[in-house]
């Protein structure tokens, strides 16, 4: 529904004004009047009624002198001006503020209905023209975030200011949500945080693959995921049905450029992809954990490599010994984390462990049962 703010220092005009058409029908609602041109102003000011009904001569400040101090300040809603006087003159200086409507008193009830509903057309093109408008320019900002995060954006600080992204610092999340129950896994990053991201003040939001990724901005934000980190590491295991029993997080380092940014990304990233390696119920990590292959050195998956660690462990079982079982089994796990291949090949590599001990197993106690790879 369309408002209305009436404006004229009679009473009987304003009453007449009101009833003199069906507001309802043509989609408006009047949600005030006023007698004078210093209360208009401050009305139109706090509830920006989407149009103004506005008589020219009014006490305290005209009709004209509203309009002029309204679309000074921002006003962009519509004006109707009334007057009792068929003077051109008022017409043309009531277009230097961007009224597009003069009626004369007394006024007809057929123009006036004719002029609202103009009013409406016109809105509701403008509204449908914003939405659109709304929708192309956020998919060209998630573009620009994409390019950000990729390294390509090529923006200078002038324009990432323009757009509210430059900031002294950044940090780049990336959350998954997962749950048995997917409408049970709602939280927003907002929410774990306590945060409001007025207009985007405190981080940009992206999805990309089904996560969510944050690209955090400025020192506050920053303090607060740190603290968001600590409680966590606190709690240890969160509970049952609470927001991090349905959240994976995964976080790079802290950059001071735009430039920077594509790295503190790629490293959320590339510890998104390691999730394997993380124990039970552990919900976040972070770039400190992200294996040094320069100083420690690359794991090689080497067919050499999978033999040895079948007999060793083919001899653990037979000897039935679960201490030593556990202990190569952590020495594989250490060195598979720094193994240069991706997770899917760390997996087959694994498997290809599994079945080959399987099989000499089955050789040597072909009666037992043996489980199944799962």
């Amino acid at each position: 529904m369309n408002t209305v703010l009436i404006v004229d220092d009679e009473l009987i005009i304003r009453q007449g004004l009101k009833c003199i058409i069906e507001w309802n029908e043509f989609g408006f609602e009047i949600i005030g009047e006023a007698s004078n041109g210093k209360d208009a102003l401050d009305f139109i000011l706090q509830k920006k009624p989407d149009v103004v009904m506005l008589d020219i001569r009014i006490p305290k400040l005209s009709g004209l002198e509203v309009a002029e101090q309204a679309r000074k300040q921002g006003y962009q809603g519509k004006i109707i001006i009334l007057s009792g006087f068929s003077d051109f003159k008022y017409a043309q200086e009531a277009i230097r503020y961007n009224v597009e409507y003069y009626l004369t008193k007394p006024i007809d009830e057929e123009e006036l209905a004719k002029t609202i509903q103009k009013i409406g057309k016109n809105l509701e093109k403008e509204t449908r023209h914003q939405e659109v408008m709304a929708h192309y320019f956020a998919k060209a900002r998630d573009s620009i975030l994409f390019d950000i995060l990729e390294g390509n954006s090529g923006l200078g600080q002038a324009e990432l200011t323009e757009m509210g992204l430059y900031a002294e610092e950044y940090q780049v999340v990336i959350y998954e949500k997962y749950s048995r129950h997917s409408d049970s896994a709602c939280y927003r990053f907002s929410d774990l945080l306590k945060v409001a991201n007025e207009e985007n003040s405190s981080y940009e939001s992206i999805s990309k693959e089904n996560n969510e990724i944050l690209l955090l901005k400025g020192n506050f934000i920053l303090n607060k995921f740190q603290e968001f980190l600590a409680h966590y590491e606190k709690e240890q295991k969160p509970q049952a049905n609470s927001p991090l029993d349905s959240l994976f997080i995964t976080y790079g380092c802290i950059v001071n450029t735009p430039d920077d940014i594509h790295i503190s990304y790629q490293e959320a990233l590339r510890l998104l992809q390691r999730r394997f390696f993380c124990e039970h119920r552990q919900h976040t990590i972070g770039y400190d954990q992200l294996p040094d292959l320069l100083k420690h050195g690359t794991y090689e998956l080497t067919a050499q490599k999978l033999q040895d660690y079948r007999e060793r462990l083919i001899g653990i079982i037979q000897a039935a010994k679960r201490n030593q079982m556990a202990e190569v089994l952590n020495e594989l796990e250490n060195n598979l984390y720094y193994a240069a291949e991706d997770i899917p090949k760390i997996k087959l590599y694994l498997t290809d462990l599994y079945l080959s001990i399987k099989e000499r197993l089955a050789h040597l106690y072909h009666n037992e049962s043996l489980p199944a790879v799962v």
